[in-house]
Parts: structure tokens; sequence; C-alpha cells
């Protein structure tokens, strides 16, 4: 697994229901259209996903889930940096934002020229998530991510739930 294949799974999460093709994926995330296939590949190895009858991969939601929750955490573990500008995160972004409120030393960002929000800095998964975060479905699964791999106890429970909850009413 790379870091990029957590990035291309949410993707493939957002769009479970209407698909798309490996050019559109690629597209959306700023990857090439050869990376997009590899990683779906390695998702599809990894048992996170199946070939099913559809131009890419689909998610095998519980296992997807069990990853997220309790791999990745290990696997990319994240570390809380400087005060930076950049995109929200985390607890910063929505739908934790509105549980979780604003601390003195803010909210964790995702490094960026074009962010609007300061708060310590938080290196995404991969560079493509901040490209993918156009997607609104693609940036609240990145987000609720970030919260499994920084966050506290409750913000973790909470994030958890939250996936599972999309995981199963998207796909």
């Amino acid at each position: 697994m790379k870091p990029v294949d957590t990035v291309v799974a949410a993707k493939l999460v957002s769009v479970a229901i209407n698909g798309i093709s490996y050019q559109g994926l690629s597209e959306s995330l700023g990857i090439s259209a050869a990376e997009a296939h590899a990683a779906s590949r390695r998702l599809i190895k990894a048992r996170l996903f199946r070939d099913k009858d559809r131009q890419v991969p689909y998610p095998k939601r519980q296992a997807l889930l069990e990853f997220w929750v309790h791999g990745l955490k290990y696997v990319y573990p994240a570390e809380l940096g400087a005060p930076s500008r950049g995109m929200a995160t985390s607890v910063g972004a929505l739908p934790l934002s509105a549980l979780f409120p604003v601390t003195g030393e803010g909210v964790p960002v995702w490094p960026s020229a074009d962010g609007n929000v300061r708060g310590p800095a938080l290196e995404p998964v991969h560079p493509s998530a901040l490209t993918a975060a156009q997607d609104s479905r693609v940036y609240e699964l990145l987000t609720l991510i970030d919260a499994l791999r920084v966050g506290r106890a409750r913000e973790q429970h909470l994030a958890r739930d939250l996936l599972k909850a999309r995981l199963y009413s998207w796909c």
C-alpha cells in the first residue's frame, strides 16, 4: 500500500453508486491514470475493494472501515506541527467541527498557501488530498480519517461512527 491509495479509496467510496472511469479518477485527484489504476489494483490486492461489473473497484465496507479505524494511524502516523495557514482538517472540518469547540491553538490544517484557516500543521496522508478535497464527500472522508490519525479518544470514536455511517449509506 502507498499513501495515495487512501485518497483513491476515499474517492472510490464517494462515487461508489454512480461509478467513475480511471481517467475521471485521475483528473479529480490530480494524479496520472496509471497511478489511479495501480492504486486500485493495490486496494483489491489488500482485500479492501473487489472487482465488480464496473469500470473501477467497489469497496468492501467492513474491511475498509476496519483498516481506516485500526490500521491507518500505524501505517501513516501523523503529528501536529508548527502553526500554519491551510485547509481545516480533523476536528476543524465538518462534520466534526460542529461538535468540538475551537481551542486556543486553532484547528489542524493541511498546509496550503490557498488556505484560509490557521492552526497546527498536519501533513495530509498524500499531497493529492488537497486536490481531492474539491469533492466535498472525499474531503469529509479524509478529514474523518485525519481525526482517527491525530484525534483524542472521543474524537476517534465519533469519527469511526461517522465513517461507518458514510460507508454504509454511500456504498
